[in-house]
């Protein structure tokens, strides 16, 4: 059977949609783990400065800088570090956004392909 054309390109766009759609995918996969366990995502030189009040203090206070008192420290480390969460979260869920998009295009620019493939195809073998 002898290909056209036509249709080899068809099954190549439909080939490098493929290969995107397994990347999207992939991806996707990886942003819902950030928007579902967003203390996972979070890179090691922000973390630290979360693991106790002393470290919180040091990025934020220096020695001649009156820190607040201990209980103080504790509930402003803490807030900081759930709004650390929210934000790590809803950076996660606009990349998820922006990688559904890229997937429906994908998906889009596959099935028109495949349908166009399907149909040369067909065309060349009752000709």
């Amino acid at each position: 059977m002898k290909r056209t054309a036509l249709e080899i390109y068809a099954l190549a766009v439909c080939f490098v949609a493929l290969s995107c759609l397994a990347i999207f995918l992939g991806v996707g996969v990886w942003h819902i783990v950030g928007i579902s366990c967003p203390e996972f995502m979070l890179k090691y030189h922000v973390l630290q400065y979360y693991q106790s009040d002393e470290a919180f203090r040091s990025r934020f206070y220096d020695k001649e800088t009156k820190a607040p008192g201990a209980e103080e420290l504790k509930n402003m480390r803490l807030e900081s570090y759930a709004s650390e969460l929210r934000g790590e979260r809803r950076e996660h869920f606009q990349d998820l956004v922006q990688n559904i998009i890229g997937l429906e295009v994908a998906l889009v620019m596959f099935l028109i392909h495949w349908r166009l493939a399907r149909r040369v195809r067909a065309s060349s073998a009752v000709a």
